[in-house]
């Protein structure tokens, strides 16, 4: 029905936003999404933007805002993550609901207590967590690569506790009753001389009941590299992987708060990472007129308020991006006898048509006076 519309591409892209992704978000919100779907659903959306043909501008410039040059298309990989990653507000701020019976199970089973702080802080990895339902899983490992993107650096790989480098009969370990008495580091482990504490020293500082078969058990299962950060480290904020705010920060400039998130939240985070790549056609036209980068901002901005013809701003958006169609093209699809310029007689091209044709010069400045 949308297909014989004669729409823009701006209007083909509200119509798969509004009416065709909106299907998927319930199912994709609480199910595990199977292989092939993403790749299926991208494959349909995009035969409809373009009209069962080719693409003609790269799928990452399309996913960029339009102050960037993009159409703000749906990334339906980073949806479907985005959708999973709204979940852990859900599970920190409601805690005590019939929301979070189900999944509090499985965490206190693989984390303990002290799941909450774990979920997102910790050095996990979810092939540890065999007891695990997938959904679950692919929360964490969401969550794994949004903090990866964002080089998010807290000391989390001298924590104790869900260490994917600390395996203890192959699996990561957490002691409900060390994470008590203050133990989540290594540096919790060392003497101010920097060196490891005796099994005596340690049972002296810590009042937690531990053997010594258990201590130097640890002990043992710390690489030395990981040890040698621990003491070269100068302050470790302990505070920060026990405190109970709901603000996270991914680095300096960018936090969460898990209070307010949502998955829009978590999509335009992971989009702004991910989609960051030049457009081929504003590189292009910035080598033949001489145009700074800093120029194209304001160009993708004045498509906006340009006009308020729809028509129109689709074609500034396809001159911008260079897929405007020439006597060029069409010659070489067959469907033109020649590629001459209907105006001069020269070859035809893009370039020639916007830039070099004699009338579009005259033009122009007529407009201009």
């Amino acid at each position: 029905m949308w297909s014989a519309r004669d729409l823009t591409i701006f209007g083909r892209a509200m119509i798969l936003k509004t009416l065709g992704l909106l299907q998927l978000v319930y199912s994709a919100s609480n199910l595990v999404v199977p292989k092939g779907t993403v790749d299926l659903v991208k494959t349909k959306l995009f035969r409809f933007l373009w009209r069962n043909k080719k693409d003609k501008i790269k799928r990452s410039g399309l996913y960029q805002d339009q102050d960037s040059g993009g159409i703000r298309m749906t990334d339906t990989n980073i949806m479907f993550k985005a959708l999973k990653l709204a979940w852990i507000p859900r599970l920190i701020t409601s805690d005590k609901s019939n929301l979070c019976s189900i999944p509090n199970h499985f965490f206190l089973r693989e984390w303990g207590r002290a799941n909450k702080v774990c979920m997102y802080v910790c050095n996990y990895d979810t092939k540890h967590f065999n007891d695990l339902p997938v959904f679950y899983k692919e929360i964490l490992d969401n969550f794994n690569e949004l903090k990866n993107l964002y080089v998010f650096y807290q000391k989390q790989d001298i924590i104790l506790f869900n260490n994917k480098e600390i395996l203890i009969d192959g699996k990561p370990f957490l002691w409900s009753v060390w994470f008590k008495n203050g133990i989540i580091s290594f540096k919790d482990l060392l003497h101010e001389t920097g060196n490891l504490l005796t099994f005596h020293a340690f049972s002296l500082k810590y009042s937690c009941k531990t053997s010594f078969l258990q201590y130097y058990q640890v002990l043992s299962a710390i690489p030395k590299h990981l040890l040698s950060i621990a003491k070269q480290s100068v302050t470790f904020k302990k505070s920060f992987f026990t405190s109970k705010d709901d603000i996270f920060p991914l680095n300096e400039s960018t936090q969460i708060n898990f209070r307010t998130a949502r998955s829009r939240d978590f999509y335009r985070l992971l989009v702004s990472r991910t989609h960051t790549h030049a457009h081929t056609g504003p590189k292009r036209w910035g080598e033949k007129l001489s145009i700074k980068k800093d120029s194209w901002t304001s160009i993708f901005k004045s498509l906006k308020s340009i006009c308020k013809e729809t028509r129109l701003r689709e074609f500034q958006f396809k001159s911008i991006h260079r897929i405007v169609i020439t006597r060029r093209e069409l010659f070489k699809f067959g469907i033109k006898t020649d590629d001459e310029c209907l105006y001069c007689g020269c070859e035809d091209s893009i370039d020639h048509t916007f830039i070099e044709c004699s009338f579009t010069t005259s033009f122009a400045k007529k407009v201009i006076i």
